[in-house]
């Protein structure tokens, strides 16, 4: 089915008149810009003159269909001016002498350009030499790896050490998120990386969203990915770990360092430990306006997999107030024109109400519409294309937020429809975008083609192959399916394809194809089809087979009668008139003509491509739609334009125009009986201007510089029609206010406690009003003081607070807020351990332990035990220094040890050293009256029996009464046991027949 495409490419090509000795070109891009590049062309060594070529958002692509940084070029004529476009992708901008000083102006900025350039000499031209570079961005920029390619740093950004790339996007093979990924770092050798952007012009106040994900995935089975946070959560950094982000002025050399993410305050950045995500809002303070570099750099010690992803990278003017966030589309609303957006009110959002746009890539953005719920449905997208959508809050009549970043989305598909298959050049089972599936075992795509295995699981089964759901209309416009079947191989009789469209209760059919079909092109009508319907195919099998399949190729569908209406412009337009005129070669047209809003269509039937409707109404909207029938019961779509007539009387310029500004605003007010208006306004100083719609009689302007002079001019707009708006007024100049009223320094946190602080400041005023809050989190404070000190009490040990101040001259007459300034208070004091542990009043069951207090003990805990256990007895709560120890064993081992608590710092100490002490014995003890001699020497225990008192066993204990070895004797004689003793001291405990002897050993 593919070979009429393919001789066609044969034709085309063989009018292509190039010539591979005519060597190519170089192409090289010697100045950079916003808006503007300067490239040069370098002739081949023949010095043939070129023909350059630009391109703007298509993308070629690899054999692996990922898609490449190079544009889509097709082959240029020689004779091509500049301006002409080039069939296969591509418009000329210079035809000529090569040269190193070509211009190229008027480009959209932040957007990936490609260029490509030919040798050419009289009909020949050489092959082709590309270029690509992204030009520098401005507020808001928004990395979008979509028009990047996978696998690399996007176009025109710097890297280091090739740490980061963009991952690939599975779904359409264009780059993904931006990741940083490595398993070879440790402890003692580091991994370092990092990506820098383009140059990008920031606005005077600016922040850094960074958004993503960082873990740590372990190297022994089972893996464990966690999320790398610090703290005490989850998986701990190295010291040395971190993740910076610096900038660069531009004409400088050295990066600052602007923010810092380590391992003493990681934990304060993620907002899930489990998946290691984190959503970072970094204020960008001192490169207020300026052009820079912006670079984020990471360091890793972490053995093991880490893994940086980051999938937001916003750089955007600081809102005056926040817009919407979490701006999604419904994926299952998305069906022809139509799509459902929704989002949400940020956090610090008060707004009830919320406007909404949308516009084609690269695109005029459409008129707002308003809504007052956080979701609305678009009817009137273009289809099959990419739209931009944004929403902004409406905070009152006059006042609104930016809008929010756009989100991107492919519309749904629209009639005629047409698929080759061609965009799957590897066999895959991926669906095109809008098809459903219900057997992963059906469908192949291979080689161009559709494939309808009757391979199921289970079988018998029947699977289904839906196309996209699509918008038939309101029913009078016929349609036809048309496709190119084949069967390859043999196929059980019992097994067929049908052609179907889904209802609510059942398919219906209509066309079956046997096993065994002819192959070749079928067309199957679609008559009387509206709204919004879905056709498939239809795979029935009763036998397994495996080596057999339909192929299905060139699928269309088509109106039975096209469309032939077009070009339609309305001319001559006033009042109650307008001409409308078209192209096109039908014999007779059908017209109707209605206020836009109506539904109805009144046909009249017209044999001339003109006509002139009179008796309009003035200042309205009016829909006129245009077609033709091409057989009884068939109509073409009907083609609709809109048009507004003017109002009778001429759009008056604003009156009564006046402006009050203060240091860092101005607003302006005015008369008028229009029903919107446009307000310019700038920097006196500064060329571009701020152009705002509103519908309300005054505009504010907020954020200005204090003591500098603004101009400002209004246009009144009187009715939607093209044209009909007024004069701009006469350019009016205003200065804002100087500041009287200055902001405090050097504030500073002194002294600094672990749970309080005394804040101090230098100003002139005698009132201030201070913020301050938990530097990670968002619940302020605010305070007024009299005076320049405030206490701060009651604060938690070891975190960093931050604040800032302003000062109150007057009512009314308030500074801006000072920058932030942060401190941490202190840990909390050690509580201290109590010394000169002693023992007195030894008995054979009792003694008293006493200690030496510190005069921040308040209670005291004690522990004690016998030597030959292993758990302790506790008495907790002890008001005084000492504690009498009764009901003791005679002759025991016991350790004992004791801890304080601090009132004041509310903690307690940690135990001090463990001490000992060994009761005496009870009653006559006749193997300690002198008869027995005992030492250790050379790890030798000798027992010297001066009385011949019988001895029945020898025990060796620790220090700590832990029994190490024993030893039966039954022997009235001197005793020698060699021992493997390694400690300091021992005790060594003989027994006789009716008394026993403990005694504490030096190990010599």
């Amino acid at each position: 089915m593919k070979k009429t495409g393919f001789l066609l490419f044969l034709c085309i090509a063989g009018l292509i008149k190039t010539n591979a000795q005519i060597e190519i070109p170089a192409l090289n891009i010697v100045e950079s810009g916003f808006t503007r590049l300067k490239l040069e062309a370098v002739a081949n060594t023949a010095g043939d003159s070129v023909i350059i070529a630009i391109n703007m958002g298509q993308w070629a692509v690899d054999n692996n269909n990922n898609q490449l940084n190079d544009g889509i070029f097709g082959t240029p004529d020689v004779t091509a001016n500049a301006g002409s476009n080039i069939a296969g992708g591509g418009k000329v901008i210079y035809r000529g002498i090569a040269s190193g000083n070509i211009e190229v102006n008027g480009l959209p900025s932040g957007k990936l350009i490609n260029f490509a350039a030919w040798s050419y000499s009289g009909t020949m031209l050489s092959a082709v030499v590309k270029k690509n570079i992204t030009t520098w961005g401005t507020m808001p920029y928004l990395l979008n790896p979509a028009s990047y390619s996978p696998f690399e740093l996007p176009e025109s950004w710097d890297g280091e050490n090739g740490l980061f790339e963009l991952t690939r996007n599975a779904t359409d093979r264009r780059g993904g998120v931006l990741q940083a990924r490595t398993t070879t770092a440790s402890p003692n050798e580091a991994v370092y990386g990092s990506a820098a952007t383009q140059y990008l012009q920031l606005a005077q106040q600016c922040r850094f969203i960074l958004a993503g994900t960082l873990t740590h995935t372990t190297s022994s089975r089972p893996y464990i990915t966690t999320g790398y946070v610090g703290g005490t959560e989850g998986t701990v950094w190295e010291e040395k770990d971190s993740l910076v982000v610096w900038i660069k002025k531009y004409g400088e050399t050295d990066y600052a360092q602007v923010f810092t993410i380590n391992k003493a305050n990681a934990g304060n950045f993620f907002t899930d430990v489990t998946a290691g995500t984190f959503n970072l809002k970094i204020p960008i303070e001192g490169f207020g306006g300026d052009t820079v570099k912006v670079k984020l750099a990471w360091t890793v010690h972490k053995a093991g997999t880490m893994e940086l992803n980051i999938n937001r990278f916003l750089i955007e003017e600081m809102p005056e107030y926040e817009y919407p966030i979490n701006l999604t589309v419904e994926q299952a609303s998305i069906v022809a024109s139509q799509a459902k957006v929704s989002w949400t009110k940020h956090p610090d959002g008060t707004e009830s109400a919320w406007e909404i746009r949308y516009r084609a890539i690269d695109g005029e953005w459409t008129l707002p519409v308003e809504v007052d719920t956080t979701s609305y449905l678009f009817t009137t997208l273009p289809t099959d294309a990419t739209v931009d959508v944004q929403v902004r809050a409406k905070i009152s009549s006059m006042t609104y937020s930016t809008w929010s970043l756009p989100l991107s989305f492919k519309t749904g598909y629209g009639l005629p429809y047409n698929e080759d298959f061609n965009a799957y050049t590897a066999a895959t089972f991926s669906l095109n975008s809008g098809w459903t599936l219900t057997n992963s075992n059906m469908i192949l795509w291979n080689s161009g083609t559709l494939r309808l295995r009757p391979y199921l699981n289970p079988a018998p089964a029947s699977a289904y192959a839906w196309l996209p759901k699509l918008d038939y209309g309101d029913g009078s416009v016929n349609y036809k399916l048309a496709f190119d079947i084949m069967l390859s191989g043999t196929m059980p009789e019992s097994d067929s394809l049908f052609v179907v469209i889904k209802t609510e209760n059942e398919d219906v059919v209509l066309q079956k194809y046997p096993a065994i079909p002819e192959s070749g092109r079928d067309t199957i009508e679609l008559t009387g089809l509206s709204g919004i319907r879905q056709v498939g195919f239809k795979m029935v099998e009763n036998e397994r087979n495996t080596s057999a399949y339909f192929a299905i190729d060139n699928l269309q569908i088509l109106p039975n009668c096209p469309a032939k209406a077009s070009n339609i412009q309305a001319n001559d337009i006033i009042g109650t008139e307008a001409t409308i005129a078209w192209e096109g070669d039908a014999d007779e047209w059908l017209i109707f003509l209605r206020k836009a809003g109506d539904t109805g269509k009144d046909y009249a039937l017209w044999q001339r491509n003109d006509t002139t409707f009179t008796g309009l109404d003035v200042a309205t909207t009016y829909e006129i739609g245009i077609t033709h029938s091409c057989a009884p019961g068939d109509t073409a779509k009907v083609s609709i334009i809109t048009f507004t007539t003017l109002a009778v009387d001429p759009c008056y310029p604003v009156t009564e125009i006046a402006a009050e500004a203060t240091t860092e605003s101005i607003t302006i007010v005015w008369e008028s009986t229009a029903t919107s208006f446009n307000v310019k306004f700038h920097k006196k100083s500064v060329n571009d201007w701020i152009e705002r719609h509103v519908t309300e009689k005054t505009a504010t302007f907020n954020g200005l510089t204090h003591n500098t002079e603004y101009e400002y001019t209004i246009q009144a707009i009187c009715s939607a029609a093209e044209g009909d708006v007024s004069e701009w007024s006469e350019i009016a100049q205003i200065r804002t206010v100087e500041i009287t009223c200055f902001a405090p320094n050097n504030i500073v946190a002194d002294p600094l406690g672990y749970k309080s602080a005394t804040l101090q400041w230098e100003g002139d005023a005698d009132k201030y009003e201070i913020l301050w809050e938990l530097a990670s989190s968002s619940g302020l404070t605010s305070e007024i003081i009299t005076g320049k000190s405030l206490a701060l009490d009651n604060l938690t040990p070891e975190t960093e607070y931050q604040l800032k101040i302003r000062s109150i001259c007057a009512e009314g007459d308030t500074s801006v807020y000072s920058p932030v300034y942060k401190f941490t208070t202190g840990r909390v004091p050690d509580c201290p351990v109590p010394t000169g542990l002693q023992v007195r009043a030894i008995t054979s069951a009792s003694a008293m332990l006493v200690w030496t207090a510190d005069a921040a003990n308040t209670s005291w805990d004690l522990s004690y035990r016998d030597g030959g256990v292993y758990s302790w007895t506790n008495v907790n709560g002890l008001a005084e220094a000492t504690y009498t120890l009764e009901e003791l064993t005679p002759n025991t081992v016991y350790l004992w040890r004791v801890k304080a608590h601090c009132a004041v710092t509310e903690n307690e100490s940690v135990f001090a050293s463990v001490e000992e002490f060994t009761t005496s014995g009870a009653g006559i003890d006749l193997i300690n009256s002198g008869k027995l001699n005992i030492s250790v020497s050379s790890r030798i225990i000798s027992i010297l029996n001066h009385g011949k008192t019988f001895i029945k066993n020898v025990y060796l204990y620790d220090i700590n009464g832990i029994l190490l070895k024993s030893y039966s004797i039954n022997a009235s004689d001197n005793v020698l046991i060699p021992t493997t003793l390694n400690q300091k001291a021992a005790i060594i405990k003989v027994t006789g027949n009716d008394t026993q002897a403990t005694f504490k050993a030096i190990v010599k």
